[in-house]
């Protein structure tokens, strides 16, 4: 049998919103009725159509099983089957905030892959944003053009045909935020104007019946920061809602600036894919490790001019390779104080000849000391274990 093991997680059965959204124990899914993978099909692909209706369904506590469309006739997805299977892959919450708002966290470890699943949802009329720290797939929008997208990326999707975004995912991890909307939404919640949307979002919002809007680009410094604290982060079942709705506005802010700030970047510079591909390579070294190349020598590993390299990082990204070496770099270092290591230790991790220096870069990028960064990880396991006790 093939299972798709989902997590609803939380505590007390504590409503978060207008649509009676109920946050109770962990309920497993998995199409029931799939058939079983043999060895020579471990590889099939099993489409599962779902309707956003379908998605809320599974926020709601003692929800009864659900019908999706299949390619051999409706699957069962019954959310009573549950707990015993699905710790050893992770965690997703369905989080139904209010009518026209639903945020899904997705922390899977081992993603399901025999068979392999291609879920088709109908997000026809509701803008879709999806945010992405860990997890390969290829995604279709309603314009009907498949795209693969890897780790640290994000993308909005807006339309108003009725083709469904199908996606598949390709990798075992899957770190994902995902939050579906309505354009009501995002004009009460972000008090913007129509005319300060981007020209194919007002025509969306407008209701116009021929948009069929999708942007996909890397992730900013400060979205990779908000996804990183909503999965660290520990609430009690009454505050989490309130909590992901805060973070959900916050990205919706940060990807709309993105896309403003699209409409800036300088359109001469000319990329074939090969130039992307150098382009990724180049930020996959810059993650590796110290120490940093310079740009020359980056632009020469990677086999593209230095011109290419710095502006084409910038287009790209959405960061220079200079502020992008030096976020790895103090992320490393924070791991490190995580572990327990001195804070001279640390600095000497990112690059810093003096503690000073790289005490003034890490408070201003994550709003706290080292120090008090220094042995978070084993404090939390301590914490936690006595609270267990």
């Amino acid at each position: 049998m093939c299972r798709v093991i989902a997590t609803v997680r939380g505590g007390d059965h504590t409503g978060c919103g207008a649509g009676g959204c109920r946050l109770g124990s962990a309920v497993p899914i998995w199409p029931t009725r799939a058939p079983v993978a043999r060895q020579s099909d471990a590889m099939t692909t099993q489409r599962i159509a779902a309707s956003i209706e379908d998605l809320r369904a599974l926020g709601l506590q003692g929800a009864s099983p659900l019908r999706l469309a299949g390619p051999g006739g409706p699957v069962l997805v019954d959310p009573a089957e549950y707990s015993r299977q699905a710790a050893s892959i992770g965690t997703q919450e369905f989080v139904n905030l209010s009518e026209d708002l639903l945020v899904v966290c997705t922390n899977f470890d081992e993603y399901p892959s025999s068979p392999r699943l291609c879920w088709n949802y109908n997000l026809r009329g509701w803008l879709y944003l999806h945010f992405r720290l860990d997890g390969v797939s290829i995604e279709e929008s309603a314009r009907g053009v498949p795209e693969q997208l890897e780790d640290d990326c994000f993308f909005i999707s807006a339309s108003s045909q009725p083709r469904p975004h199908a996606r598949e995912v390709l990798s075992r991890a899957w770190r994902t935020v995902g939050i579906v909307c309505r354009p009501s939404f995002v004009m009460r919640e972000l008090a913007l104007r129509s005319d300060r949307l981007p020209h194919e979002l007002q025509r969306f919002q407008s209701g116009d019946a021929d948009i069929d809007f999708w942007f996909a680009s890397t992730l900013t410094a400060d979205m990779r920061d908000v996804l990183k604290s909503m999965f660290r982060s520990s609430f009690h079942p009454s505050i989490r809602p309130v909590y992901l709705r805060a973070k959900a506005t916050e990205l919706m802010c940060l990807a709309l600036q993105r896309l403003h700030e699209r409409e800036l970047i300088p359109s001469a510079l000319k990329l074939n894919m090969r130039d992307v591909e150098c382009l990724r390579e180049a930020r996959r070294l810059l993650c590796e490790g110290s120490p940093t190349p310079s740009l020359q020598q980056l632009a020469h590993q990677v086999g593209i001019n230095r011109r290419k390299l710095v502006l084409g990082f910038k287009q790209v990204f959405g960061m220079t390779v200079g502020d992008y070496a030096r976020e790895r770099r103090l992320d490393r270092a924070r791991e490190s104080l995580e572990r327990g290591v001195s804070v001279g230790y640390a600095a000497a991790v990112a690059g810093y000849s003096d503690a000073g220096s790289f005490t003034k870069a890490f408070l201003a990028r994550y709003g706290a000391l080292p120090s008090h960064a220094r042995g978070a990880d084993s404090s939390a396991t301590a914490a936690r274990s006595k609270k267990y006790r």
